[in-house]
Formats: C-alpha cells, structure tokens, sequence
C-alpha cells in the first residue's frame, strides 16, 4: 500500500544483496540523505531471499548524521 516504507540498504532496489527494513502502515516519511547512519533493531527473516527487518512504527529507526 501507499502507506508502507522500504529502505534498502547497501544496494538499490531489486539487488538481492540489499538489506530491506520494511516499516508498515506508517504513511510518507522524509527523504533520509545518502551517507545518514540508520539504527533498527528487530528479528531478521528472509523475503524471496533478501534479508530483512519488519518494523511496525518510525520511531523504531534512528539516525544519525
């Protein structure tokens, strides 16, 4: 949905050697600049082979510039 927020880290979306933290139903978010250090932590699990994070708020990422 519109709603739902994918960050691909290290490689661009469809790498599969991206690291994925989904953020569901939370709406826009701010553009994160190239170079911020992002923070998540959560249970790891694999979707069509790529790792990933599923996080339920954006309070649950932080970042640091």
């Amino acid at each position: 949905s519109s709603d739902d927020v994918f960050l691909n880290i290290g490689r661009d979306y469809p790498d599969p050697e991206r690291f994925t933290v989904v953020l569901w139903d939370i709406g826009g978010i701010k553009p994160i600049a190239a170079g911020t250090t992002v923070c998540v932590s959560g249970r790891i699990s694999l979707y069509r082979g790529v790792p990933q994070i599923q996080l339920r708020s954006a309070s649950d990422v932080k970042l640091y510039r």
